[in-house]
Formats: C-alpha cells, sequence, structure tokens
C-alpha cells in the first residue's frame, strides 16, 4: 500500500462524509479492563495495520484543549450541546493544531476537522476575523459562548484495515489525565490528575454495517458497548461539574455521550 493511500484509509471514517455517500459513520466504544485491553490490543495486531503515524512503540500520544459554556452545557448534555463537542487537539509534539467539532447521536458520529498551525493558538484569545483557516471554528466558538475548561493528554494505539465491509479505524486510548484551564495553550499542566486509571477506552470506527471482524472481537472479549467521555471523566475527577443533575431522568439527553 502505498504512502499516500495508506495514510488515507487509516484516516477516522467519521472524516469522510461526502455530499455524494450516503452511508452514516458509526463509533462504539468499550471501556476495557487493561487485561482485555491487552488481548484486544494483540488481535488488532493480528487483523489490522498498525496506524502510519504510530511511533516505535506502535502508540502516539494526544493532547487535548475542551471547551465548554460558563453553564457546562456541554458537560450537562443541554439542548443542542448534548450532541457535539468543541475541541482543539495536537498529536504528538506535532505542529499543527486540529480543530474539531463532533457531533454525534447515538453511534452515529461526523466530525468536521480545519488544521492550523499549533503557533496560531493564541488568536482564539482575540477578536475573531475572517483572515484565517480557524476563523469559522473560532465565529463558533464565540457564537456559543464557549471557553477552554480542561485539557486531556493520553496515549493512544490505532490500526486500520479495508474490510469486505469497508474501511475499519479501531484504538485503544490509556493513561489518562487530565486538568482545569482557562487560557488557549496546549502546555503540560504539573497538577494533572489521571483518571480511568484501571480501564483503557476501546473505540470501532466504521461506516454503513458494522464490519464481521468487529462483531467476533467484541463477543470474543465480551465487550458492552458504553457511553464513556474523556471530557466528562476529567470534568468529574476534578468536581467541576457542580451539583446539578446531568440530565433529566428518562429523557433522550441521557442516551447521549461522546
Amino acid at each position: 500500500m502505498s504512502s499516500s493511500i495508506e495514510h488515507q484509509a487509516a484516516q477516522s471514517p467519521s472524516l469522510k462524509l461526502g455530499s455524494s455517500d450516503r452511508l452514516s459513520s458509526h463509533e462504539l466504544k468499550f471501556l476495557a479492563t487493561l487485561e482485555q485491553a491487552e488481548r484486544l490490543s494483540t488481535l488488532l495486531g493480528e487483523h489490522l495495520s498498525v496506524d502510519p503515524h504510530a511511533g516505535p512503540n506502535g502508540a502516539y500520544h494526544i493532547t487535548t484543549l475542551y471547551c465548554d459554556t460558563p453553564e457546562r452545557h456541554v458537560f450537562r448534555r443541554r439542548g443542542r450541546f448534548g450532541l457535539m463537542k468543541f475541541r482543539l487537539r495536537q498529536y504528538g509534539d506535532g505542529s499543527e493544531l486540529y480543530l474539531e467539532r463532533k457531533l454525534k447521536r447515538g453511534t452515529v458520529v461526523r466530525k468536521l476537522r480545519t488544521s492550523i498551525p499549533l503557533a496560531l493558538i493564541g488568536r482564539f484569545g482575540e477578536r475573531p476575523d475572517d483572515d484565517w483557516e480557524g476563523h469559522r471554528f473560532h465565529s463558533q466558538l464565540r457564537r456559543c459562548r464557549m471557553a477552554p475548561v480542561c485539557l486531556v493528554e493520553y496515549d493512544r494505539q490505532a490500526w486500520f484495515g479495508v474490510l469486505p465491509e469497508g474501511t475499519v479505524r479501531a484504538t485503544i486510548d490509556r493513561n489518562l489525565t487530565g486538568a482545569p484551564v482557562e487560557d488557549w495553550s496546549l502546555r503540560q499542566r504539573a497538577d494533572q490528575r489521571p483518571f480511568l486509571v484501571n480501564y483503557g477506552i476501546c473505540e470501532f470506527k466504521f461506516r454503513g454495517v458494522m464490519p464481521e471482524l468487529v462483531r467476533r472481537l467484541i463477543d470474543s472479549l465480551e465487550l458492552a458497548p458504553v457511553g464513556v467521555s474523556k471530557y466528562r471523566n476529567c470534568i468529574r475527577t476534578w468536581e467541576l461539574g457542580g451539583t446539578e443533575p446531568l440530565v433529566e431522568p428518562g429523557s433522550i439527553e441521557a442516551t447521549l455521550e461522546d
């Protein structure tokens, strides 16, 4: 597989929705024990290719700055905010910053992504203007009254493959840490706290029908789908969410997650 084709196939399926493509993108999440995550890592290595961005140890580091309203509407899944997340993400020590708006209902997900030089992150603290690539994302943040809330870091293993049902991507995230922030910066915080210490967050991403390989792996490891949000777990770890209930009991918002 050529390098360009490999990198394209390794992208998240949720980034590939075009006007002529009717297939929905799906994301299944599982909170696995460390033993389950290790076993899954071995099995994925037998069936899929390692992400081309991975380092010598088969993983790469991710730093994500999550944004929310002053009332924590995203955290509490209030109205339309229960369906979306705004985040700024850096992979490893790369010089690019990825601006992502993630929309999700149930397992159906879509991501809108723009990349800018990391050095421009300070522009989010200024008034929006239309002479740079981050203008649309910046304007959306301002309209929604969103600002930085917490910084989350973790290590990710990732695999991809082209199966009979289509492209699939699988990831396992471990060593999660986070800290509250207020400034537009991805600078590592000395006071970061670990969370979900004894677990790995496993994700399968595909389009259309679930691949048979994914189904077999889920069944063999007895994994149960669960909505698990890095952002919300970081907020809970630092007790930044206040005492107000997250959702009304029995409401549709209760089924929405990261």
